[in-house]
């Protein structure tokens, strides 16, 4: 593409693409993704799009942009990376790099997640005014778009499209003052801006490896016991959810939907103080940061989790060694353990065995503490359960799958449709054991040569539907005009394959 902008600070990578739109003239937007990401029907992400290597090539002669610095300066992606491992964090930068849109946003917890993304265009009017007067032209800005928090860092409150200004799924709509009329405006909360202020820390954090989920455990842990929140190793929770409401307000909860409900156990700020088995959003970690780290940056909070060491070893406190006699009397409960699991796996077997009534606390002691040995024992133990031998007459269902197939060939005589007549479409027509005929195709040899003589090809399909509009043209005594045939017959030029042509061709049409 001869002209590509290069991006502004904190501009979206859907914002220059719809530049770079604007600037080559391209209003078609499935044109503009091809020139662009070399795919037509890319999905016009807003968060975490993909396909960066296209545009990091577009950019290539400026020196300046690689993937992951387009991923880290110019998408989402840092509100996530700091809070699952490290390994999803590389492995989300390449499929980002790539061709992969839904699996990014699941692996990063996001699709699950309390706090919800949203794809409305929103943007502050007066920061969007500014942008003229510096650039001569306005830009969506990466954080006007945190899940959860519309509000802008300096002026509070976005503006957020009306309906029919929303962004659609494969468009990218650049921001053009002047065609927008003024949408919802949320209400200003000073809480939410000083959220919104720390997000755009979050986003602007150099990119590192991400900290343990062991790491996180510790430094929350730590919080609780600096605040005077822990109760000898427990922690209070009532009281932290108390200190965080205080702060942040039980309306602002509930208008995030991080209230908790009747359930307390379950409820993530409980869960996020114990030993952390998940990743959390960066709003819910900001909440907290603003409640008992308000005085610290965001990017200083980050690099204190890194440099902790694993859960119980924090830097600075030395492990406590054991002793001999602390050996010898671990040894003897793992034996024991042991003993009572193989007399149980004996008589109940594994499965059995871990749902009894003291089945289920011995194998997680055991899990936790002697995982090798349990694993080896089940594996060893595991009981082989013969499979059902099969009931299906095959014969039988294969001879009235064809039966029902021949009645419905002879119907499409009366009535042929417009559908194409693939094996798919056949089988769909049964209803009955379609699932289980697609999955046996080797087991009903009379309804796949069926499928294989009468099941139409995309190319047949068009030859059909031409035969059918040439014939009625020639039998209402109209003329023949290529477009007119092709109209009524639902092809293009751009659709219709080479055989088709070739059949048109006798049919005198030039194609």
């Amino acid at each position: 593409m001869p002209i590509f902008p290069t991006p502004h600070k904190d501009e979206l990578l859907y914002s220059v693409v719809a530049r770079a739109g604007v600037y080559a003239g391209i209003r078609n937007a499935k044109v503009l993704a091809r020139e662009i990401l070399d795919k037509e029907g890319t999905t016009a992400t807003l968060d975490l799009p993909s396909r960066v290597n296209h545009i990091s090539r577009l950019l290539a002669s400026t020196k300046r942009y690689t993937s992951e610095s387009l991923i880290y300066n110019h998408t989402l992606f840092p509100l996530y990376a700091p809070f699952v491992q490290d390994d999803t964090r590389a492995l989300a930068i390449q499929r980002m790099s790539g061709n992969a849109v839904g699996p990014v946003h699941l692996m990063l917890g996001i699709a699950a997640s309390r706090v919800k993304t949203s794809q409305s265009l929103r943007y502050c009017e007066k920061c969007a005014r500014l942008q003229i007067l510096d650039f001569g032209e306005s830009y969506w800005r990466r954080d006007w778009f945190l899940p959860s928090v519309p509000y802008c860092r300096i002026h509070g409150s976005l503006t957020i499209l009306d309906d029919n200004k929303a962004h659609r799924k494969q468009e990218f709509v650049p921001l053009i003052l002047p065609r927008m009329s003024l949408g919802l405006s949320t209400q200003d909360s000073e809480i939410l801006t000083a959220i919104a202020d720390m997000a755009c820390d979050l986003l602007h954090y150099s990119p590192k490896p991400s900290p343990s989920i062991s790491q996180w455990s510790q430094f929350y842990q730590d919080i609780a016991s600096n605040n005077g929140l822990t109760n000898g190793k427990s922690i209070k929770h009532a009281d932290v959810f108390e200190a965080v409401n205080e702060t942040v307000g039980s309306n602002t909860l509930r208008k995030l939907k991080l209230f908790p409900g009747e359930n307390r156990e379950s409820y993530w700020l409980t869960t996020m103080f114990r030993k952390q088995r998940k990743s959390f959003s960066y709003l819910e970690h900001l909440l907290v940061w603003k409640t008992f780290l308000a005085n610290e940056r965001t990017q200083d909070i980050l690099d204190r989790v890194s440099q902790i060491r694993a859960l119980g070893e924090a830097v600075g406190v030395s492990t406590t060694i054991r002793t001999h006699d602390e050996a010898i009397v671990r040894s003897s409960v793992v034996k024991e353990n042991r003993e009572k699991w193989s007399a149980l796996v004996d008589s109940l077997g594994v499965s059995d065995g871990r749902s009894s009534r003291t089945g289920g606390a011995l194998y997680a002691w055991l899990y936790r503490n002697d995982n090798q040995w349990l694993l080896q024992f089940n594996l060893s133990h595991k009981r082989v359960t013969r499979g059902r031998t099969s009931r299906v007459d095959w014969r039988a269902r294969d001879i009235n799958t064809v039966r029902k197939l021949i009645g419905i060939k002879r119907t499409l005589k009366d009535n042929p449709g417009k559908a194409r007549r693939s094996s798919n479409w056949y089988l769909t027509q049964i209803q009955d054991h379609r699932i289980s005929i697609e999955k046996n195709a080797e087991k009903v040899p009379l309804t796949q040569l069926f499928l294989t003589k009468y099941a139409e090809s995309v190319s047949q399909h068009q030859i059909r539907r031409l035969c059918k509009v040439f014939v009625n043209k020639l039998w209402d005594e109209l003329p023949i005009v290529k477009w007119q045939i092709l109209r009524e017959a639902g092809l293009s030029d751009r659709t219709i394959t080479a055989e088709t042509k070739i059949f048109a061709t006798k049919l005198k049409l030039e194609m």
